[in-house]
């Protein structure tokens, strides 16, 4: 088979187990959020939970959506009480402080859900391995983990 052939047939399989990994990780949302998140909503949950303390428009650029999308979501999600809004600390040179400027944060409830899910989705994939010798899951965890390297540097290299 041609090599392009094979790896677009590879890529074709890989995404097949990423869709069943997806349903076998299904979080099963605490009932007061059942049909209050979408897609979005998770996305910019998991980005404030790695990088807390970002303004509204490095969230929407970062989520590749308008700031009024996400100005949008993080009101949905601060009423859900996921999310905060936090002004910077005034620093005693300014004259004035810029009120514009708000920083968002997870909430302990954010918090909370974001860890709960996360383990939930270890545990399903680690269910997911199980199925394999131990071996061979980590032979394709640290294959995975080499590709995603290897594009990691090739993202960051200048051309």
């Amino acid at each position: 088979m041609d090599e392009p052939i094979e790896t677009m047939e590879l890529a074709r399989r890989f995404l097949r187990v990423l869709e069943v990994l997806g349903r076998l990780t299904h979080y099963q949302m605490p009932e007061h959020l059942q049909g209050q998140l979408a897609i979005n909503h998770f996305k910019a949950l998991h980005i404030l939970h790695h990088r807390p303390g970002m303004a509204q428009k490095e969230l929407a650029e970062c989520m590749r959506v308008t700031p009024a999308a996400v100005s949008n979501a993080v009101q949905h999600m601060e009423n859900l009480g996921l999310i905060e809004r936090r002004r910077p600390k005034s620093n005693p040179h300014e004259k004035k402080p810029d009120n514009r400027l708000v920083h968002l944060y997870l909430s302990e409830q954010g918090e909370a859900f974001i860890r709960e899910s996360q383990v939930e989705r270890c545990r399903a994939t680690a269910d997911l391995l199980s199925a394999l010798p131990l071996n061979e899951a980590r032979m394709i965890v640290e294959a995975l983990e080499r590709a995603m390297q290897a594009k990691q540097e090739e993202m960051n290299t200048p051309t």
